[in-house]
């Protein structure tokens, strides 16, 4: 199942990534999901990936080298450098307190890790790339989002039926989301959503469905 309608919030792209608005949890029928047919060009409103600016009030143990390593896996890119930014409440969290540790690379690219399971949560560039590359299809880079949710959404073969998947493009970039609906929330759906430009660069990702 498909579906194409508005999200909470839209997509920043070009300059910041936007904020997730405010709101109480839809009550929203289960719907049965598998890998959806290759479709047209759409655009879709989308959230994007934002983290809050206010530091964690709680002190959280952790190892800076190991976030570090989870981030260099994730983009597989091992020489990245990053820098340390803080521990924050990371607002697109499902009930905006979840606390990360945010690194930055030279671009100002922010990642946020999960300071326990050193999973990447979220990453948040200023600014989208221009493509460059070969042009891929919009089957091919859901073929990759898809890998990736099998890969980083812990349990995705196991729940994948009961989530709700929808896609919408701007501009050179596409953007793929799975999202729970059986999940109670207070401020965001809990959503698993993948950001390629059209050359398959990963620009935007964000996963806030709980680990089992």
């Amino acid at each position: 199942m498909k579906r194409n309608s508005p999200l909470p919030s839209a997509i920043a792209a070009i300059v910041a990534l936007g904020m997730f608005g405010s709101a109480c949890a839809p009550d929203r029928p289960q719907s049965q999901v598998s890998t959806p047919p290759a479709t047209s060009e759409t655009t879709t409103s989308f959230p994007e990936p934002a983290t809050s600016l206010l530091s964690a009030a709680v002190p959280v143990q952790f190892d800076n080298q190991l976030a570090m390593d989870a981030i260099r896996e994730f983009m597989e890119s091992p020489d990245l450098t990053l820098n340390f930014v803080d521990l924050e409440t990371m607002i697109n969290s499902t009930n905006a307190d979840v606390v990360v540790a945010v690194f930055e690379d030279g671009t100002g690219t922010r990642y946020s890790v999960d300071p326990e399971g050193y999973r990447v949560l979220e990453l948040a560039p200023i600014v989208y790339a221009l493509s460059d590359g070969p042009r891929l299809t919009q089957t091919e880079l859901r073929a990759r989002a898809e890998a990736m949710a099998e890969h980083y959404l812990l349990g995705f073969n196991e729940i994948k039926d009961r989530l709700v998947y929808e896609e919408g493009t701007k501009g050179d970039n596409f953007f793929f989301r799975w999202e729970d609906p059986t999940l109670v929330w207070l401020h965001n759906p809990p959503i698993f959503q993948v950001g390629l430009r059209v050359d398959g660069k990963l620009v935007a990702y964000l996963n806030t469905v709980p680990a089992p």
